[in-house]
């Protein structure tokens, strides 16, 4: 069985998730590659890119920008470009790749601008299974729901849904996402006629997610006192809307307390976050063992979502036994368990996360039994495995 993913980028949460998935079958000694539109390639690890082979892919990617920079100049919301609304097209015809073409199994993931979605699902005849890491599949192009606002957009969505069910018709698709929200979200909306869908959460890697035995010392190099207790947010973007640092920082900045230490991770620009004697500001952590121990230090995990599907940080987090507190986002409440591995706010409100910072406080977690029962949900093993089904099943 080959199998190919094709994802976008192999960054972010849904490429990073891709790249995971990709190793775990690797070392099932499954014959896996990826294809991935944007980024370095690495043959080593059956990794490949359009753009590391592409010689016109500078030029190309160029002209898409400019088109896409123009579309968007439809889909403004809220006075800026939403995160993300994205059209069915593309000007790559990855049906043509040569890896595509010798592969049994093409298992989509991310894949906004890198595949035609007419011309894909037209081109290719073979069995297709597609991993949801947002609503672009099947929505009217549109990554998140919150942004979505039907009666301007109505008649630009039905049209973009059109496409995307007339493409579907001829495949039976297996559907797969990582949360049983995004997974119901998919089959309600009708677009995937004769899918099937399929819940198969994500998973990272337990050698390098998992409890460490030098905290102190990690905290330390953080700046962490060793009576303060160390709080830890990390996204990818930290300027998105949808991921709430904003909302974080707006509780935190109005939180009366003097135990608490904030660590922030992620791209952003650090201008933009309050100069505080209780916030740090790490930058993006490239190294998964880096982020290992940041998270496994932490006292908590905070996740102040607006929308998402299944949070990779928060996974990370309980493999290594952290806390998490955490809004009641999308597919997030299928991941705490409230008491034992975390605790949920009861809405998205600046009232609501401080009330979440008492009780986080007041509350005592067992590390080793986050950890252990994270393992259980969120292993290789068991992602594999499942993930195997839906492949016999195409």
């Amino acid at each position: 069985m080959k199998v190919l993913h094709l994802t976008t980028v192999p960054r972010g949460g849904a490429g990073l998730a891709c790249i995971r998935l990709h190793r775990a079958l690797l070392n099932a000694g499954v014959n896996s590659k990826v294809l991935t539109l944007i980024g370095p390639e690495d043959a080593g690890r059956n990794i490949y890119s359009v753009e590391a082979t592409d010689a016109s892919f500078s030029k190309t990617i160029q002209q898409f920008k400019r088109k896409r920079y123009f579309q968007n100049w439809k889909v403004r919301l809220y006075g800026k470009t939403p995160e993300l609304f994205s059209f069915s097209g593309s000007p790559w015809k990855i049906e043509d790749h040569p890896l595509v073409k010798e592969a049994d199994i093409i298992h989509l993931h991310w894949v906004s601008g890198m595949i035609d979605i007419e011309r894909f699902f037209r081109a290719v005849q073979k069995p297709i299974v597609w991993t949801l890491h947002d609503a672009w599949p099947y929505s009217g192009g549109f990554h998140y729901e919150n942004y979505w606002n039907s009666g301007k957009f109505e008649a630009l969505s039905r049209k973009e849904r059109d496409i995307r069910r007339s493409a579907y018709s001829g495949h039976a698709i297996p559907v797969v996402a990582p949360s049983k929200y995004l997974l119901d979200q998919s089959a309600q909306s009708r677009v995937f006629e004769k899918a099937s869908f399929h819940w198969v959460p994500n998973s990272a890697p337990a050698d390098i997610f998992h409890p460490i035995e030098d905290r102190d010392a990690i905290r330390s190099h953080y700046g962490i006192q060793k009576d303060d207790v160390m709080w830890v947010f990390g996204s990818d973007e930290l300027d998105y809307f949808r991921k709430g640092a904003d909302l974080l920082i707006d509780a935190f900045l109005s939180w009366k307390t003097d135990r608490v230490q904030l660590v922030i991770a992620g791209k952003g620009d650090a201008a933009k976050l309050p100069v505080h004697p209780r916030i740090r500001f790490t930058g993006h952590i490239d190294s998964e063992d880096s982020m290992a121990r940041l998270l496994g230090a932490a006292d908590a995990v905070i996740h102040t979502s607006q929308e998402d599907n299944m949070p990779n940080v928060i996974l990370e987090a309980l493999l290594c036994g952290t806390p998490v507190l955490a809004t009641p986002a999308g597919g997030v409440p299928e991941m705490i368990r409230t008491g034992e591995n975390g605790l949920l706010t009861n809405d998205f409100s600046v009232a609501s996360i401080r009330s979440g910072f008492d009780e986080l406080l007041r509350t005592v977690f067992d590390r080793k039994k986050i950890a252990e029962d994270a393992l259980t949900r969120y292993g290789d093993a068991k992602q594999v495995a499942k993930m195997l089904e839906v492949y016999r099943s195409a």
